[in-house]
C-alpha cells in the first residue's frame, strides 16, 4: 500500500493543536474542493484540510458565515463548520523542498455529524422534507441586518431584479437562447409587482454536499460561501433541480405551514429563477469561451423549451395574480438587444 505523504504531513502539521487530543489514527477523506484527513483518538475526531493560498479567502467567508448562522439561529439544534485552528506551513505541502512564497495552512476543524444527502429517495422521507423546510422557513424569516453588520453581502429586491434584468439581456445578446425561452423570462421580469418582495438571509449554495442528514432529519449545513441577503426564491429554485417533483412538493408543503403564509409569490420567481438558472452557466462558458461547457448549456436551453412547448407550460401566466396595473406589466424601458 502506497501511503500519500502529503496527508502524514497534514496530520502531523495539527497533531498538537487541541489539549488532550492525541491522535493515533488519520485517514483521507473524500473533498471535491480540498486535500483532507480526518484525524482521530479513542474519543474524539476532527478534520485537517490543506487550505493552499488561492482558497483562502473563501474559506475565511464560509467561516465568517458559519458564525452568522449561530447568531441568525441561536436556538437550532444544527451544526455549522467551525475552524478551531489555523496552522500556518513552513513548506509546501505538495512540494517539500520548498520555493513556495506562501505554502497555504492547515485548518483543524469539527467533523461535521451525519452523511452528506445527495437528496435521492426523498419523497419517501417526509420528515427529511419537513426538517429542510423549518431549516429554511427559520432562514428566511430571521433578521438580514446580522448579515449586513458581518459585512456580508446585501441585495434589496430592486437590485436582485436588476441582475436578473442584466442577465436576460447578456444572454439575449449571444444569440444562443431560444425564443420561445426569452419571451417567457421576458414576459415574468417585466411583471415589477412581482419582484417587490422583502429581502431576507438566503444561503445561496443549496445542492449536493451542503446538506447532512442523520435519523431522517438534517443535522449539518455546509457551503456557506454565498450566504447573503437577497431573494429566498432563490432557494427554493435550487432545491427544485436536486428534489424530485414528489418530495419538492411536500418540502414546499410544510416550507409554507413553517412560514405560516401563502407562499405564492416565492414560488413563483423559484420558478423562474429555476429556468434562468442555465442561463448563468452559459453566461459563464460564453465569457471564458468555454465551447464544450457552452454547447452543452444552450443543449439544456433547448431541451428545456422543447420541454415547456410539449407540456404546454407557456400558459402558465406570470404576471396574471400579481398585476397591479397595466404599468406594472408594460414594457419597463429597456432595449430589447435582439432587435439591436
Amino acid at each position: 500500500m502506497v501511503v500519500d505523504k502529503r496527508l502524514l504531513r497534514i496530520a502531523a502539521a495539527v497533531s498538537g493543536e487541541v489539549p488532550g487530543f492525541s491522535p493515533h489514527k488519520w485517514g483521507h477523506v473524500a473533498d471535491e474542493n480540498f486535500l483532507t484527513v480526518l484525524i482521530t483518538d479513542d474519543t474524539q475526531r476532527f478534520l485537517a484540510r490543506y487550505v493552499p493560498p488561492e482558497a483562502r479567502a473563501a474559506v475565511e467567508t464560509e467561516h465568517v458565515a458559519a458564525a452568522v448562522m449561530r447568531s441568525l439561529m441561536p436556538q437550532t439544534s444544527l451544526v455549522f463548520p467551525r475552524i478551531i485552528s489555523r496552522v500556518p506551513l513552513e513548506i509546501s505541502i505538495s512540494s517539500p523542498a520548498g520555493g513556495t512564497a506562501d505554502p497555504g495552512e492547515v485548518h483543524l476543524s469539527n467533523e461535521l455529524p451525519g452523511r452528506i444527502t445527495d437528496f435521492q429517495g426523498w419523497e419517501h422521507s417526509p420528515n427529511l422534507c419537513a426538517s429542510l423546510a423549518d431549516f429554511l422557513a427559520t432562514l428566511h424569516t430571521s433578521d438580514p441586518g446580522i448579515i449586513a453588520d458581518a459585512g456580508l453581502v446585501v441585495y434589496d429586491s430592486s437590485q436582485c431584479h436588476d441582475q436578473l434584468l442584466a442577465d436576460f439581456d447578456r444572454g439575449a445578446q449571444t444569440g444562443l437562447i431560444p425564443s420561445s425561452l426569452l419571451n417567457r423570462w421576458e414576459h415574468a421580469l417585466e411583471n415589477r409587482s412581482l419582484w417587490r418582495f422583502l429581502a431576507a438571509p438566503v444561503h445561496g449554495n443549496l445542492g449536493e454536499g451542503a446538506i447532512y442528514s442523520e435519523n431522517e432529519k438534517i443535522v449539518a449545513v455546509t457551503d456557506l460561501t454565498r450566504l447573503r441577503v437577497g431573494d429566498p426564491a432563490h432557494d427554493i429554485a435550487a432545491l427544485a433541480t436536486v428534489l424530485s417533483p414528489e418530495a419538492f412538493a411536500i418540502f414546499l408543503q410544510h416550507y409554507e405551514q413553517y412560514r405560516g403564509t401563502d407562499c405564492h409569490s416565492v414560488r413563483t420567481r423559484s420558478e423562474v429563477l429555476a429556468e434562468m438558472a442555465t442561463l448563468e452557466w452559459l453566461l459563464a462558458a460564453y465569457d471564458t469561451k468555454n465551447e464544450a461547457e457552452l454547447a452543452e448549456a444552450q443543449r439544456l436551453l433547448e431541451d428545456l423549451a422543447g420541454l415547456l412547448d410539449e407540456a404546454a407550460l407557456d400558459e402558465t401566466d406570470y404576471s396574471s395574480e400579481y398585476a397591479i396595473s397595466t404599468v406594472d406589466t408594460e414594457p419597463i424601458g429597456r432595449r430589447d438587444p435582439r432587435h439591436a
